[in-house]
């Protein structure tokens, strides 16, 4: 099942939508939201609150498709208006994690179903196509902590613990998830995405 909403460029509206009512009033930040704003309404005129999968057995679900290590120097990151959006690839998969700069670091943040408010949004996507920007499947971390070790305009790393991704009809400012989705979970994931300065 191919996801209908491009998952790299709706995560990157998303992160700038999520992170904080300050990022609006940013000129630079307000294009970005209002683009993302307009691909999530024609996205979600008719998105019922859960859509069944057509895969939805759980045998037709991939096993956990993230390595419990990702991130490289290599790794994508867009900082605007004080909110950050990176994505780190690996194996045709992908691991996003969006947040804003005044993020307090070496604190155990609760992860929870996104929305609008989240200071913090992770999203995983199976089987990415950076060309057509969409994922086969996109999931949205629902459960666990996440802890930033650091926090910068150029990368972050950290630690997610317990947390548990679950399998979202398409990434919005409120993703639906998939009745019957598909579900993994990690003990322990951590991330090291782009670069921060020494």
């Amino acid at each position: 099942m191919q996801n209908s909403l491009p998952f790299l460029f709706a995560s990157l509206g998303f992160a700038f939508a999520a992170c904080g009512t300050n990022a609006a009033d940013s000129p630079d930040a307000s294009a970005t939201i209002d683009a993302a704003n307009d691909v999530f309404d024609a996205a979600t005129a008719d998105t019922p609150d859960s859509a069944p999968s057509p895969d939805a057995a759980t045998a037709n679900c991939p096993s956990n498709f993230l390595p419990t290590s990702i991130g490289s120097v290599n790794d994508l990151v867009n900082e605007n208006g004080g909110l950050v959006f990176t994505i780190a690839l690996d194996s045709g998969n992908a691991l996003t994690v969006n947040y804003a700069l005044a993020l307090q670091t070496n604190t155990a943040i609760p992860l929870t179903l996104p929305t609008i408010l989240s200071e913090v949004t992770v999203f995983a996507g199976h089987t990415v196509d950076l060309d057509l920007g969409s994922a086969e499947r996109s999931y949205a971390a629902t459960a666990g902590t996440i802890s930033f070790e650091t926090v910068c305009a150029t990368g972050t790393s950290g630690t997610m613990t317990d947390v548990a991704f679950s399998e979202i009809v398409e990434l919005t400012n409120s993703p639906t998830l998939v009745e019957d989705g598909c579900d993994m979970t990690y003990e322990t994931l951590t991330f090291d995405i782009g670069s921060c300065p020494k």
